[in-house]
């Protein structure tokens, strides 16, 4: 899980994430751009990073601050995962990422 207030690479201590994983990523952007201008930085990470992905959904806040995106990946291991939520924690309109 990324949180820019409080991250932690113990949070995955005490669970064994078997690789290949696959999930949904969710990502929690600031309404400051296009979703599709989001999305795109967004996938810039994935394709450099060589990760398997789908954008499942896309879904503004009820105040319209934020927006955030469901993404279903595939990691192949513990690496891999640890450079994709550094690079995502890296854009400074991501809230969030887990």
């Amino acid at each position: 899980m990324l949180n820019k207030d409080n991250i932690q690479d113990q949070d995955f201590r005490d669970e064994e994430i078997v690789f290949p994983v696959s999930y949904v990523l969710k990502v929690i952007v600031t309404q400051n751009m296009t979703p599709e201008r989001h999305s795109q930085l967004i996938e810039e990470i994935l394709l450099r990073k060589k990760i398997p992905y789908r954008f499942e959904n896309t879904k503004l806040s009820k105040e319209g601050t934020y927006l955030s995106f469901s993404i279903f990946i595939t990691l192949i291991n513990r690496l891999q995962m640890k450079e994709l939520y550094s690079d995502l924690r890296s854009l400074p309109w991501i809230k969030l990422a887990l």
